[in-house]
Order: structure tokens, then sequence, then C-alpha cells
């Protein structure tokens, strides 16, 4: 994120929006990649690092695939910093806090571990959509919203 702040400050909004999906496509197949190399490495580390959890390596590995998700929200979390569109960040925010909060409570009091790990995983992809969802209609607003008068 700190990477991605100072250039997408120098972009305009427009040019941001151009190249919206195709940065977003790019940071899941990012994440994808990573998880992907985590997942293999993962028994090794473990073995040599960590051999009495050896039990968590497949926990590990499936929660790594939350990084296919994690990726895409923090490019667009930085495109909502960048653009100091504040409210979106806001609700952003906050959403996804509410629904970790409910479904760490329910899914984790029910399915322990898995529970969490799955709700962590829902929290994120659902995340990462709302995100997208609110910088298409903050983007919408700006241009429909009159000349500001300074």
């Amino acid at each position: 994120a700190a990477i991605l702040l100072p250039r997408l400050a120098e972009k305009s909004t427009d040019d941001i929006n151009k190249s919206f999906y195709k940065r977003v496509f790019q940071g899941m197949l990012a994440g994808a990649v990573m998880s992907g190399l985590y997942i293999l490495i993962a028994p090794y580390f473990y073995q040599i690092f960590l051999p009495k959890y050896l039990e968590a390596i497949t926990y590990s590995q499936i929660f790594s695939l939350t990084l296919i998700f994690v990726v895409p929200a923090n490019y667009v979390s930085s495109a909502f910093y960048a653009k100091k569109m504040l409210h979106p960040l806001y609700f952003s925010s906050t959403s996804a806090s509410i629904i970790k909060i409910v479904m760490f409570v329910a899914l984790g009091r029910l399915y322990g571990i898995w529970g969490v790990i799955v709700s962590t995983f829902v929290m994120y992809i659902t995340n990462t959509i709302y995100n997208i969802y609110l910088w298409k209609t903050g983007i919408k607003r700006r241009h429909n919203a009159p000349e500001r008068l300074t």
C-alpha cells in the first residue's frame, strides 16, 4: 500500500478508473501466485522452523488463499486514500469489521478454527466486492457533482 499510494496520487481519478479492473485482476493474480507459492513452501517451512506445529500446515495453507483478495483490496483502499475518498474508506472499514466480528462469533463458535478461517475468507471476498462497488459509485458521484467554487 505504501508503494502504491504515491503512484496513485500522481494519477488522475480518470486514469486510475481506466485501468481499475485490470489492476484488480492483476492483484488477484499476484495474490494467487503468492498463495500458491506459500502452499508449496509451507510444509518445508513448518518442518524446519515449527516442527511442533505440523498439524497447522493445512490451516495456514487454506488461510493463505485470502491473499487472492487481500492484494486487490489493498489496491482499492490505496486508490481511496490517494484520491481522498474518505467516505468510501470509512464505509469499507466499518463494514469489514462488522462482517468479521459477526462471522467470527457465529462460525468460530460453531466450527472452531475452520470457522475463523472461512470467516476471514468470506470477509475479504465481500470487502473486495464492496470496495469495487464503492469505487464505482464514488467515481459516478464525482463526475455528476457540480464544480465546487473555491
